[in-house]
């Protein structure tokens, strides 16, 4: 997939390798919420502020995807968007290219949303079929 995704669940956010591959240069990111739009930007940072995180993991001299464990910023997001917090969301981002600056940004309001599969035991398998 070369489209930039985040995705959303249990207390933790993660990006995909498109999103990696295009910021190759960025170890860390910073999230920019604007609530009227409900729109995420996410964008290079040096990460020693508090809404920044380190988004990816070097795994034998290759970076890949890491998921970031933000309970605050997820219950932000949640909050915001009036989603379940047990559910998974995915968004497609689109890259914003300002000079050499790149930015990716997501809309809240487009996002896939992933509802965890009900465990259907043996007892009520067979209820079910009666």
């Amino acid at each position: 997939m070369n489209e930039p995704t985040i995705t959303f669940k249990h207390g933790r956010v993660w990006f995909n390798m498109a999103c990696l591959k295009e910021l190759a240069d960025t170890d860390y990111i910073r999230f920019v919420i604007n609530s009227d739009k409900q729109k995420l930007l996410i964008e290079h940072s040096n990460g020693e502020e508090s809404n920044e995180g380190r988004w990816c993991s070097w795994n034998s001299k290759k970076r890949k995807p890491k998921a970031i464990p933000c309970i605050e910023f997820f219950r932000k997001i949640i909050n915001l968007m009036n989603w379940n917090d047990e559910y998974r969301y995915k968004i497609i981002g689109e890259f914003i290219y300002k000079g050499e600056r790149i930015s990716i940004m997501f809309d809240l309001n487009s996002v896939l949303i992933f509802k965890p599969n009900k465990i259907i035991t043996e007892e009520q398998n067979n209820e079910q079929q009666l």
